[in-house]
């Protein structure tokens, strides 16, 4: 009786019964009293995971109390690591932006406050230094802005101090050296460490050349304050805005007054798409003073011109000079017409010379023989007013214009010359020139490059009359 061997007096020896001696299913469950089975009396990998099926219940793990002080692991992964086909409820962790992020009505929402670039506004002007302003929601009160070219990090401006989510930051040399067309990432981190969900691009922008360069509100500015070239690089189109202004006429002197001179024309154009090449720009030269009562020589502004590169031109007409007792005809007409005189010309000349839509100027004043008082010269915004004792009339006012970044008033009319009663007649805002009423006096010179009209000369004697101002051009643009 061998096989009883492996039963002692005690019972059943260790490992007398092994899993290939039990015929399978012969012990199942109900067979084993509650506690039969501790982990004590199996041996190491005594189950396997062919030999036991474990099931679980939802409510056996989600609706149980955790006591633990450790932690709880869960999914990590970068932004290009999420899911590819997410259910409502998934929860990971998003290194990539350092918070956590859960999948609900289709899109990751984060539960840290996550900073997000809104807008970035400014041009990055190669070879230019410049500022960008930076909008985020979520800002902290500093951050940093990081300027990539593809994975390269370019600059770090490091403390940036924002205010209501907003910046103006200065943009970094080693930015602003790269080459034209080049796209530079622009993004954030938070003052915890967190990085914008999101990343600005803007391409690196070249400028045209000619004239003097200034720049306002994300526009470069060039005027022109006297003749050159603009030139707009290769492989570069500009949505431009130009203004036009021509050279304002010369007042005149005359025995009852010398009339006012008229404004260069003003000419405005937007939104006009020049492409690469050189354009010449012409700037009209203001009428000349005179001296003496009885001038018969022209003192017409002169015309500006701006190339538009197609085989025209944008031009604006010379304002008319101011007349005196011996000026006739179509000298006092313009793109402002001077005022007529104190004398025997008292008829102001016409305005809009060239006949452009919308006008680019006024009429003249006119002049009053009896009372010996000038009209004053056309501006841009209104005729000149006409001569009343004791002085001779204002010149008429120009038109404000804020190409450059700021209102500026360009293209008023000169005031007309008066007699003995030593009052003046203001020029028109916009540097017309004042006239004279003190007898053998001098009148005043428009201001340059505005294209104001120049101030009658007095009557009663050997006057002078003030000048015309040049005209100018300004072209405006989104490099």
């Amino acid at each position: 009786m061998p096989a009883l061997t492996q039963i002692g007096t005690s019972g059943i020896k260790d490992n007398a019964i092994t899993t290939v001696k039990i015929v399978d299913g012969t012990i199942v469950a109900a067979d084993l009293a509650d506690g039969a089975v501790t982990t004590a009396k199996l041996a190491n990998n005594a189950v396997t995971d062919d030999k036991s099926t474990i099931t679980v219940s939802p409510t056996a793990i989600s609706d149980q109390a955790n006591t633990s002080t450790g932690y709880f692991d869960i999914p990590s992964g970068t932004t290009a690591q999420r899911p590819s086909s997410p259910n409502s409820g998934y929860i990971r962790l998003n290194t990539t932006i350092g918070s956590l992020e859960f999948w609900n009505n289709g899109s990751w929402s984060q539960t840290n406050y996550v900073p997000t670039i809104n807008s970035v506004t400014g041009s990055i002007i190669s070879g230019v230094a410049g500022n960008l302003t930076i909008a985020v929601t979520n800002a902290t009160a500093t951050m940093d802005v990081i300027y990539k070219e593809g994975a390269t990090t370019l600059a770090t401006t490091a403390g940036v101090n924002f205010s209501s989510g907003s910046a103006t930051v200065a943009i970094p040399a080693n930015v602003y050296g790269q080459t034209t067309g080049d796209t530079i990432t622009i993004s954030v981190v938070d003052n915890l460490g967190v990085p914008s969900i999101n990343s600005i691009n803007k391409t690196i922008a070249a400028e045209a050349t000619g004239g003097t360069i200034t720049r306002a509100g994300g526009k470069t500015i060039h005027s022109f304050t006297s003749s050159g070239t603009f030139t707009i690089p290769s492989g570069s189109t500009f949505s431009c805005d130009i203004l036009v202004v021509a050279g304002g006429g010369g007042g005149n002197p005359a025995g009852g007054g010398g009339g006012g001179g008229g404004a260069g024309g003003f000419r405005k154009f937007t939104n006009q798409s020049l492409g690469a090449g050189a354009r010449t720009v012409t700037i009209g030269a203001g009428g000349a003073a005179r001296t003496g009562t009885y001038v018969t020589a022209t003192n017409k502004g002169n015309t500006s011109k701006f190339d538009d590169g197609g085989g025209g031109e944008i031009a604006a007409t010379g304002g008319g000079g101011g007349k005196s007792d011996s000026t006739s005809g179509a000298v006092n007409n313009g793109g402002s017409g001077g005022g007529g005189s104190g004398g025997h010309k008292t008829t102001g000349g016409t305005g809009n010379e060239g006949g452009y839509t919308p006008p680019e100027g006024n009429n003249g004043g006119n002049g009053s023989a009896s009372n010996y008082a000038a009209g004053g010269g056309g501006g841009a915004g209104a005729v000149g007013a006409n001569g009343a004792a004791p002085v001779g009339g204002a010149g008429g006012v120009g038109v404000s214009d804020s190409i450059t970044g700021s209102a500026v008033f360009y293209a008023g009319g000169g005031g007309g010359g008066g007699i003995n009663s030593g009052g003046t007649a203001a020029g028109g805002n916009g540097g017309g020139g004042a006239g004279s009423s003190v007898n053998s006096g001098t009148s005043t010179n428009a201001t340059a490059n505005t294209g104001g009209g120049g101030g009658g000369g007095p009557g009663g004697g050997n006057s002078t009359s003030g000048a015309g101002g040049s005209g100018i051009v300004i072209i405006s643009y989104t490099p």
